[in-house]
């Protein structure tokens, strides 16, 4: 419920891109959330097709997405955790590497 809220409260154009290796049918189900079909990994579809479009870019992932971590050096990408209450020890040990971006609480 908390994350569905905060999806609505964000009013930017939004788009949720799948893993590779994700079902065809594993579509993100909320209105504000474009869902994004390609054969490309998330890094080049963004380099690609969104660079072009948008002036900054804001990343949103559960900790930790190898998106953010390929695209940190780019000045348009803001990267942003996605930290919840029950974060498994994979997660906050990838967050020790990534301690300078910005975090939403959940």
């Amino acid at each position: 419920k908390k994350f569905t809220k905060f999806l609505n409260d964000l009013n930017e154009k939004n788009f949720y891109i799948k893993h590779p290796r994700a079902k065809l049918k594993d579509n993100f189900n909320n209105k504000k959330i474009t869902n994004i079909i390609s054969k490309k990994i998330a890094e080049d579809y963004i380099i690609d097709n969104l660079f072009t479009k948008y002036n900054k870019i804001n990343l949103y992932s559960f900790p930790v997405s190898t998106v953010q971590i390929n695209l940190e050096k780019f000045k348009q990408i803001n990267n942003i955790l996605i930290l919840t209450e029950n974060l498994p020890q994979r997660a906050r040990d990838g967050m020790k590497i990534i301690k300078k971006y910005s975090k939403v609480f959940i």
